[in-house]
C-alpha cells in the first residue's frame, strides 16, 4: 500500500518537473528565436509524456486513498 502511494507521488513529481522543463526549454528556444539565432524547437511529444505521467501519478493516489478509506 505504502509502496503505490510513493510511487504515485515520485511519478507525479516527475511529470511536474519534466514538463516545466520542457516548457522553459521551448520559452528560451522562443527568446533565441526572437533575438535572431537559428530557430530551435523542442520536442513537444516529451512535454505531453510528462503530462501523462502526472495524470497517473494523481490516479494512483486517488486510488491509494480511495482503499485506505475503506480499510
Amino acid at each position: 500500500m505504502k509502496q503505490k502511494m510513493v510511487l504515485g507521488v515520485s511519478i507525479f513529481l516527475g511529470g511536474i518537473l519534466g514538463s516545466g522543463l520542457f516548457a522553459i526549454a521551448q520559452s528560451l528556444c522562443n527568446v533565441a528565436q526572437t533575438l535572431g539565432d537559428r530557430p530551435q524547437n523542442v520536442c513537444g511529444i516529451l512535454s505531453f509524456a510528462f503530462l501523462i505521467f502526472v495524470l497517473v501519478g494523481i490516479i494512483l493516489i486517488v486510488v491509494e486513498f480511495k482503499n485506505k478509506e475503506n480499510k
